[in-house]
């Protein structure tokens, strides 16, 4: 068996599973962690709608965290088109990440650069 650690490849020594090292151990779970993204997604969209069905049974004032919740997830979408086109990935790609058409994205995408735009020229 060999270590599990990115870049490593080493042998096990005796009594370990899967790290060669403490090290190793480090690195590897540090990596582990950053392609948990789907998860995390999974967890923050549970968590938005426990928030919803909290705010549907208190008062009209707590609505307005969840409105500031859903601009704040429009701009991280409108951030992360940006990178990903950046990087050179293609509507259609976005768009089948997203369950749209790739014209369906870039729509969305020209929408919310309009919106925000108009919303800083407002007074």
């Amino acid at each position: 068996m060999t270590c599990a650690a990115p870049d490593c490849g080493r042998d096990l020594p005796a009594g370990r599973r899967r790290f060669c090292s403490d090290l190793c151990r480090l690195r590897g779970r540090r990596h582990e962690r950053r392609y948990d993204t789907e998860e995390f997604a999974r967890m923050i969209t549970r968590m938005i709608r426990l928030m919803s069905r909290r705010i549907g049974r208190t008062d009209i004032d707590a609505f307005g965290a969840l409105w500031r919740v859903r601009d704040a997830a429009d701009e991280a979408c409108s951030d992360a088109i940006d990178g990903l086109r950046a990087e050179g990935y293609s509507w259609r790609a976005l768009g089948d990440a997203a369950g749209l058409t790739g014209q369906g994205v870039g729509q969305w995408r020209r929408r919310r650069m309009t919106e925000t735009y108009v919303s800083r020229e407002a007074p």
